[in-house]
């Protein structure tokens, strides 16, 4: 279990990463780009692969350029007694430009009480009645 204190919370960055991360459909790098180099593909695989490792849910590919591209997703850290929900946590995973190699810069944030709100505003505009954690 993570320490409390230990990932940076809501600001304003993180408002606009999760408006990114809902606004956007791409989810393979073919949804972005007709062709790619070999230092993207194994960028990409690396993120889909922590994607999978944590048992995330909402992976997107959030911005992308000619030189690189940002995905992100949401997991969520679960009681093991329980079975609830303690706390959702943002993953994005930033692809540095081409010079750098191909390894990812990782940011984890807690959003627990601003994803929960996020999803019910969601849910308000949609005038939809579904799961809060709204999982795809």
């Amino acid at each position: 279990m993570a320490k409390k204190n230990q990932y940076p919370r809501y600001n304003k960055m993180v408002h606009q990463l999760l408006e990114a991360l809902y606004n956007t459909e791409a989810s393979n790098l073919d949804d972005c780009y007709t062709s790619w180099s070999y230092d993207k593909q194994h960028a990409y695989d690396y993120c889909l692969s922590d994607y999978r490792e944590n048992d995330g849910y909402r992976f997107r590919i959030i911005s992308h350029n000619g030189w690189c591209f940002r995905c992100a997703y949401l997991y969520d850290e679960i009681d093991d007694y329980t079975g609830e929900i303690l706390r959702t946590f943002l993953v994005v995973h930033s692809r540095p430009p081409k010079h750098s190699s191909f390894t990812t810069k990782k940011d984890v944030y807690d959003v627990t009480g601003y994803y929960t709100m996020y999803t019910d505003y969601e849910m308000y505009q949609s005038g939809e009645h579904i799961c809060p954690q709204m999982r795809q």
